[in-house]
């Protein structure tokens, strides 16, 4: 795990993407790999759309009438896109005390359940809700569409997961229709039934917000036991025991990393402190 951390920013940026945005998605790729499996896999078959990034057609975003945000990814992946949508939801859920952002034309989706962690690691509470595109190729523990309920308790980080059409969505549907972005999260979670172009929407709420410790409190009940699960502990098994990867995913891990290295010189030798001073 240590190892796919320290190498996945470089690995990233050989795949095309600024320095910046490597950095950010290094740690969601080390997430996913241990979560799902498959990340490394996701980016080399991404390829040309990642390397897109480096063109001037940037990510669009503008504000709603309802104080949400709407974001356009124009065909990104979600490791460049995904961030952004994080960022406004959680800016508006710490000044707001909640906020909700919906990213439209993306593709990446086996990263989704990294974002939902990305938002946890700031302490929020809330809901993804997402419909994969028709080519995103996803392992059997990524669904191709749902939801994604998302928050902490004591120090750790808790998840629950299920189908747009699952009783619990109707309970999370009732308890967040009481806010500002009830119309849009009942929207989306329809819409989610439905195929189509990749889409994730997050609703995110700050610390102590009443509405997030309702959706919190779904966690406790017995029947929710299936939709569980132990996100944080697969990560920290794979700090602990490493993770399995497909010899060629690793191959490939490093092939892309090789891609950032510079040739070998005298000169970048003496610049490096070797010879003489």
């Amino acid at each position: 795990m240590s190892e796919i951390v320290r190498v996945g920013g470089w690995a990233l940026r050989g795949a095309g993407l600024s320095f910046g945005v490597a950095e950010r998605g290094s740690r969601l790729l080390a997430f996913t790999e241990a979560v799902h499996g498959g990340a490394v896999r996701d980016v080399c078959a991404h390829g040309p759309i990642i390397a897109r990034s480096t063109l001037p057609e940037g990510i669009t975003h503008a504000r709603r009438t309802d104080g949400g945000w709407d974001l356009d990814g124009g065909g990104r992946h979600l490791v460049e896109a995904g961030p952004l949508l994080a960022d406004l939801a959680t800016s508006d859920a710490r000044r707001r005390g909640q906020g909700h952002a919906r990213l439209s034309h993306v593709v990446g989706f086996i990263f989704v359940t990294a974002l939902a962690d990305l938002l946890v690691q700031r302490r929020l509470t809330g809901l993804c809700v997402y419909r994969a595109d028709e080519k995103s190729r996803l392992p059997p523990s990524v669904s191709r569409s749902g939801w994604i309920l998302f928050g902490q308790r004591g120090n750790r980080s808790v998840f629950a997961t299920g189908a747009a059409n699952d009783p619990l969505a109707r309970q999370i549907e009732e308890i967040l229709g009481e806010t500002t972005f009830g119309p849009a999260v009942s929207s989306e979670l329809s819409k989610a039934s439905s195929s189509g172009e990749g889409y994730l929407a997050a609703v995110a709420f700050g610390a102590r917000n009443e509405t997030g410790n309702s959706l919190l409190s779904l966690l406790n009940r017995p029947e929710v036991g299936s939709a569980l699960r132990d996100y944080a502990g697969q990560v920290a098994a794979s700090y602990r025991d490493g993770v399995s990867m497909e010899s060629q995913d690793l191959q490939d891990l490093y092939d892309l990393e090789m891609r950032t290295w510079a040739p070998t010189s005298e000169r970048s030798r003496s610049q490096a402190g070797y010879g003489k001073f």
